[in-house]
């Protein structure tokens, strides 16, 4: 009963899954893979052999020549060396690409080289598997020639069997060739070492680092976009729940984001992160300027900070959201040089004009608001020129709605999948061809036996 036991824990075990450290070189579906993939070259060189085999011809060649054997001499005649020749130099070029071309190609380079190798190590594989269909094609029509040919059918004296019915054994003929190939295939599948990976997948943005830039100068401190509240307390609020949706995976988004700030002079406070805690950190202990020195609304020299950080990031998309309430009133970099240097780099900027009034002082200095129009011309133009959009919100409902619209239009969702583990599967395979072929060989020698 023990000994009965551990085999059945044996055969319950066996074919377990242990984990690989090979590379995943071919992806055949879902999360399965061949690491060595040239084995497969095995299958259809197996197949037509073994039908050449059963066939007259080959059974002609199995036997003894006693009397000279015509038929073997024509089947010779078409199985040239010109015939072998395509069959080897096919199995020869898969083989030296295996061991040979793709050793060199993966092997690390140092110094300049590292550059170029990383380039010709990324097609390396690709190219490798085309190689492989190519030299399998290469194989089955050299094997297949003779046949296409029309060699003669055997001249062997065969026994007429007409009007005797088949045995049992004739009609299940089959089994035997049919065991054969499929001990053939799985130890074929076997030997290119089928994997399994474990996958992680993530819903992310497809390369997205948007550059937050809003403006701090004292005119921040208005309050008409909320009773009772700044204008820089409602943007801060709007902005860090953005900030928040864009940075924590949500709705298929996980986009790098830096704080810009400026007045008279820019000031990066929060360089590209997906540390939603640092943004909001900065976001809240955001104040207007209080020196007079500082203050004014720099728009040009605040977009050329976010395009000259945008400009170190490796994202292919570059996004800039500028948000102000006032005109533009220091020239050192005028907006529309500004503009045009976000253009040259592919930097997409929308522009947003938060504030319901302009403030004016009176005879005595006191602000008080007015219904004058703001000139919003330079916003408007950086946002066409960079391919972006213009926006403009009264109150506190308008800008979310804002920041709403820009984040639709900058949703573009991927599917990353990332392999943190991979898995042998050639067990699976490997234990039925070693059983298949070894019924097959029984079966051979005893109830399927032949004499010709």
């Amino acid at each position: 009963m023990n000994t009965f036991a551990h085999f059945a824990i044996f055969l319950q075990d066996a074919p377990a899954p242990v984990k690989s450290a090979a590379e995943q070189r071919l992806h055949v579906f879902g999360d399965y893979a061949l690491a060595d993939p040239w084995f497969l070259l095995a299958i259809p060189l197996g197949i037509l052999l073994l039908s050449f085999g059963r066939s007259a011809h080959g059974r002609d060649k199995g036997r003894v020549p006693v009397l000279p054997d015509a038929a073997h001499a024509t089947v010779a005649r078409h199985w040239t060396a010109a015939m072998r020749l395509p069959a080897f130099l096919a199995l020869l070029t898969a083989l030296l690409a295996r061991y040979t071309v793709l050793p060199a190609l993966t092997a690390g380079a140092g110094g300049a080289a590292a550059s170029a190798s990383s380039a010709v190590q990324g097609s390396a594989p690709a190219l490798l598997n085309v190689l492989v269909v190519v030299s399998a094609l290469l194989l089955v029509a050299a094997i297949a020639a003779p046949f296409v040919l029309r060699a003669p059918a055997s001249t062997a004296p065969r026994t007429p069997h007409a009007g005797f019915p088949r045995s049992w054994a004739q009609r299940l003929g089959f089994v035997v060739p049919a065991l054969q190939l499929a001990a053939l295939v799985c130890v074929s599948i076997a030997l290119s070492r089928p994997l399994r990976g474990s996958i992680e997948t993530t819903s992310t943005t497809e390369g997205i680092d948007i550059a937050l830039v809003i403006d701090r100068s004292g005119s921040m401190a208005y309050e008409d976009l909320a009773p009772g509240t700044s204008r820089l307390a409602v943007v801060k609020e709007v902005v860090e729940a953005f900030a928040a949706r864009r940075m924590t995976d949500r709705e298929g988004a996980a986009d790098n984001c830096a704080l810009i700030t400026f007045a008279a002079y820019p000031q990066l406070l929060c360089p590209f992160t997906l540390d939603v805690d640092a943004i909001t950190g900065f976001l809240r202990g955001l104040e207007p300027v209080k020196e007079r020195s500082e203050d004014g609304t720099g728009i040009g020299i605040g977009l050329s900070k976010a395009v000259l950080v945008l400009k170190e990031t490796q994202s292919r998309s570059k996004v800039v959201v500028l948000l102000t309430d006032g005109e533009n009133n220091i020239d050192l970099i005028p907006p529309a040089d500004a503009a045009r240097l976000a253009a040259e780099q592919g930097i997409r900027v929308y522009t947003v004009f938060a504030g319901r009034f302009v403030y004016q002082p009176d005879f005595f200095g006191n602000l008080h608001a007015t219904e004058r129009e703001i000139d919003t011309s330079d916003l408007e133009n950086i946002a066409s020129t960079t391919g972006g959009l213009f926006f403009r919100a009264r109150d506190k409902q308008e800008l979310e709605r804002v920041y709403a619209e820009i984040e639709r239009l900058e949703r573009t969702p991927r599917i990353e999948q990332q392999w943190s583990d991979t898995f042998d599967l050639y067990p699976w395979f490997l234990a039925p061809a070693l059983a298949a072929y070894a019924l097959a060989w029984l079966l051979a020698s005893t109830l399927f036996r032949r004499i010709a």
